[in-house]
Protein backbone atom coordinates (compact mmCIF):
# COMPACT_ATOMS: atom_id res chain seq x y z
CA UNK A 1 0.00 0.00 0.00
CA UNK A 2 1.40 3.37 -0.98
CA UNK A 3 1.84 6.21 1.48
CA UNK A 4 -1.48 8.00 1.79
CA UNK A 5 -0.36 11.45 2.86
CA UNK A 6 2.62 13.50 1.89
CA UNK A 7 1.95 16.89 3.42
CA UNK A 8 -0.47 17.74 0.64
CA UNK A 9 -2.91 20.62 0.98
CA UNK A 10 -6.50 20.12 -0.04
CA UNK A 11 -9.89 21.67 0.55
CA UNK A 12 -11.84 20.55 3.58
CA UNK A 13 -14.50 18.89 1.42
CA UNK A 14 -11.82 16.95 -0.47
CA UNK A 15 -10.33 15.83 2.83
CA UNK A 16 -13.75 14.66 4.03
CA UNK A 17 -14.21 12.67 0.81
CA UNK A 18 -10.73 11.17 1.10
CA UNK A 19 -11.39 10.24 4.74
CA UNK A 20 -14.63 8.50 3.70
CA UNK A 21 -12.70 6.58 1.02
CA UNK A 22 -10.17 5.49 3.64
CA UNK A 23 -12.98 4.35 5.91
CA UNK A 24 -14.26 2.20 3.03
CA UNK A 25 -10.78 0.68 2.53
CA UNK A 26 -10.60 0.02 6.28
CA UNK A 27 -13.91 -1.88 6.15
CA UNK A 28 -12.65 -3.91 3.17
CA UNK A 29 -9.49 -4.81 5.10
CA UNK A 30 -11.58 -5.90 8.10
CA UNK A 31 -13.62 -8.06 5.75
CA UNK A 32 -10.46 -9.56 4.24
CA UNK A 33 -9.15 -10.35 7.72
CA UNK A 34 -12.41 -12.13 8.58
CA UNK A 35 -12.16 -14.11 5.32
CA UNK A 36 -8.55 -15.06 6.03
CA UNK A 37 -9.49 -16.13 9.54
CA UNK A 38 -12.22 -18.37 8.12
CA UNK A 39 -9.70 -19.96 5.72
CA UNK A 40 -7.47 -20.90 8.64
CA UNK A 41 -10.03 -23.43 9.79
CA UNK A 42 -9.67 -25.35 6.53
CA UNK A 43 -6.89 -27.83 6.06
CA UNK A 44 -4.22 -26.35 3.80
CA UNK A 45 -0.58 -27.07 3.03
CA UNK A 46 2.32 -25.46 4.89
CA UNK A 47 3.11 -23.23 1.88
CA UNK A 48 -0.48 -22.03 1.73
CA UNK A 49 -0.44 -21.40 5.48
CA UNK A 50 2.74 -19.35 5.12
CA UNK A 51 1.27 -17.31 2.25
CA UNK A 52 -1.93 -16.82 4.24
CA UNK A 53 -0.01 -15.60 7.29
CA UNK A 54 1.93 -13.15 5.10
CA UNK A 55 -1.29 -11.82 3.57
CA UNK A 56 -2.82 -11.60 7.03
CA UNK A 57 0.16 -9.62 8.37
CA UNK A 58 0.13 -7.32 5.32
CA UNK A 59 -3.58 -6.62 5.86
CA UNK A 60 -2.96 -5.86 9.54
CA UNK A 61 -0.09 -3.52 8.62
CA UNK A 62 -2.27 -1.69 6.07
CA UNK A 63 -5.17 -1.55 8.50
CA UNK A 64 -2.96 -0.10 11.22
CA UNK A 65 -1.66 2.56 8.80
CA UNK A 66 -5.16 3.52 7.66
CA UNK A 67 -6.49 3.74 11.22
CA UNK A 68 -3.57 5.99 12.20
CA UNK A 69 -3.98 8.16 9.10
CA UNK A 70 -7.77 8.51 9.36
CA UNK A 71 -7.50 9.45 13.04
CA UNK A 72 -4.84 12.05 12.21
CA UNK A 73 -6.93 13.28 9.30
CA UNK A 74 -10.04 13.61 11.48
CA UNK A 75 -8.11 15.79 13.95
CA UNK A 76 -6.78 18.03 11.16
CA UNK A 77 -10.25 18.31 9.58
CA UNK A 78 -11.79 19.28 12.91
CA UNK A 79 -9.09 21.89 13.58
CA UNK A 80 -9.46 23.41 10.12
CA UNK A 81 -13.24 23.47 10.45
CA UNK A 82 -13.04 24.98 13.91
CA UNK A 83 -10.73 27.76 12.71
CA UNK A 84 -13.13 28.55 9.86
CA UNK A 85 -16.10 28.77 12.23
CA UNK A 86 -17.80 25.69 10.82
CA UNK A 87 -18.46 24.20 14.25
CA UNK A 88 -20.48 27.24 15.34
CA UNK A 89 -22.44 27.14 12.10
CA UNK A 90 -23.17 23.42 12.57
CA UNK A 91 -24.47 24.09 16.10
CA UNK A 92 -26.67 26.90 14.77
CA UNK A 93 -27.90 24.64 11.97
CA UNK A 94 -28.86 21.93 14.47
CA UNK A 95 -30.77 24.44 16.61
CA UNK A 96 -32.67 25.68 13.55
CA UNK A 97 -33.52 22.11 12.55
CA UNK A 98 -34.86 21.37 16.04
CA UNK A 99 -36.99 24.53 15.94
CA UNK A 100 -38.26 23.62 12.44
CA UNK A 101 -39.21 20.13 13.68
CA UNK A 102 -41.05 21.64 16.64
CA UNK A 103 -43.06 23.92 14.35
CA UNK A 104 -43.76 21.01 12.01
CA UNK A 105 -44.89 18.89 14.95
CA UNK A 106 -47.30 21.60 16.08
CA UNK A 107 -48.86 21.76 12.63
CA UNK A 108 -49.22 17.99 12.36
CA UNK A 109 -50.87 17.68 15.77
CA UNK A 110 -53.50 20.27 14.92
CA UNK A 111 -54.33 19.99 11.22
CA UNK A 112 -57.34 22.34 11.34
CA UNK A 113 -57.84 25.88 12.64
CA UNK A 114 -55.96 27.02 15.74
CA UNK A 115 -52.96 25.19 17.09
CA UNK A 116 -52.78 24.66 20.83
CA UNK A 117 -49.57 24.39 22.78
CA UNK A 118 -50.14 22.35 25.91
CA UNK A 119 -47.75 22.83 28.77
CA UNK A 120 -47.67 21.72 32.39
CA UNK A 121 -47.12 24.63 34.70
CA UNK A 122 -46.13 24.20 38.33
CA UNK A 123 -47.38 26.72 40.75
CA UNK A 124 -48.03 27.30 44.40
CA UNK A 125 -51.72 27.27 45.19
CA UNK A 126 -53.25 27.41 48.66
CA UNK A 127 -50.01 26.43 50.34
CA UNK A 128 -49.28 23.43 48.10
CA UNK A 129 -47.69 22.67 44.73
CA UNK A 130 -50.06 21.90 41.92
CA UNK A 131 -49.57 21.14 38.23
CA UNK A 132 -52.00 22.85 35.89
CA UNK A 133 -52.33 22.24 32.16
CA UNK A 134 -52.09 25.47 30.22
CA UNK A 135 -53.34 25.66 26.63
CA UNK A 136 -51.96 28.47 24.52
CA UNK A 137 -53.68 29.12 21.18
CA UNK A 138 -51.19 29.82 18.40
CA UNK A 139 -52.09 31.18 14.98
CA UNK A 140 -51.59 28.49 12.32
CA UNK A 141 -50.67 31.02 9.63
CA UNK A 142 -47.94 32.42 11.88
CA UNK A 143 -46.50 28.93 12.40
CA UNK A 144 -46.50 28.23 8.66
CA UNK A 145 -44.83 31.58 7.97
CA UNK A 146 -42.26 30.98 10.72
CA UNK A 147 -41.62 27.48 9.39
CA UNK A 148 -40.93 28.85 5.88
CA UNK A 149 -38.56 31.46 7.32
CA UNK A 150 -36.68 28.86 9.38
CA UNK A 151 -36.40 26.61 6.32
CA UNK A 152 -34.93 29.52 4.34
CA UNK A 153 -32.38 30.13 7.13
CA UNK A 154 -31.48 26.42 7.22
CA UNK A 155 -30.88 26.36 3.45
CA UNK A 156 -28.78 29.54 3.60
CA UNK A 157 -26.68 28.27 6.50
CA UNK A 158 -26.20 24.87 4.85
CA UNK A 159 -25.01 26.62 1.69
CA UNK A 160 -22.56 28.70 3.74
CA UNK A 161 -21.18 25.56 5.40
CA UNK A 162 -20.80 23.79 2.05
CA UNK A 163 -19.06 26.87 0.65
CA UNK A 164 -16.62 26.92 3.56
CA UNK A 165 -15.90 23.23 3.03
CA UNK A 166 -14.62 24.11 -0.46
CA UNK A 167 -12.69 27.22 0.67
CA UNK A 168 -10.89 26.00 3.79
CA UNK A 169 -7.50 24.38 3.22
CA UNK A 170 -6.34 21.36 5.24
CA UNK A 171 -2.70 20.33 5.31
CA UNK A 172 -2.46 16.57 5.56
Amino acid sequence: MKEIFGGEIMKLQEALIKKKDLETIKEELYSNLRTLSALRRKEISEEEKKAEVERFLEHIKNLKQIIRKTTDMQIKIQRAGFKAGIKDKLVELEELRRYYNLLDSLLQKSPMGKVEWKELERGFYDGGVEEVEVFLPIDREWIEKEKREVKRKIMKLDTEIQGLNWKVDVKL
